[in-house]
């Protein structure tokens, strides 16, 4: 039952998360909104993955150390750090694309239209 309340708990985070993203876009038509809210699910779920990812780095470190099979003691790349290194490139990418939506709104023309 505790990974139930875990489970719980992330998801209650995950949507204060979206519900912090569809603010930032509160202005936008609704059209824009439900074209774009599988973004906004993803980069919430994300952010809440990677705030996990770094608990778990912060309390056991970047690095493993262990013995493989001929008994030499090895070092590898914690897999959590690994994860969250490639989970922060896509997250990057994905809030500066909802960060461009910001910027832009349909009513704007920019200098290059004016031209």
């Amino acid at each position: 039952m505790p990974n139930n309340t875990k489970e719980s708990l992330k998801e209650q985070n995950i949507e204060k998360e979206y519900k912090k993203i569809l603010g930032i876009f509160k202005n936008r038509d609704k059209d824009f909104l439900s074209l774009n809210d599988e973004l906004f699910k993803r980069a919430s779920f994300m952010a809440v993955t990677l705030k996990e990812m770094e608990e778990i780095i912060n309390r056991e470190g970047t690095i493993r150390v262990g013995t493989n099979g001929n008994g030499f003691t090895t070092c590898s790349e914690h897999p959590a750090q690994k994860s969250y290194n490639t989970m922060m490139k896509n997250y990057t990418t994905l809030m500066l694309k909802l960060n461009n939506f910001t910027d832009s709104s349909p009513d704007k023309s920019d200098e290059f239209d004016e031209f």
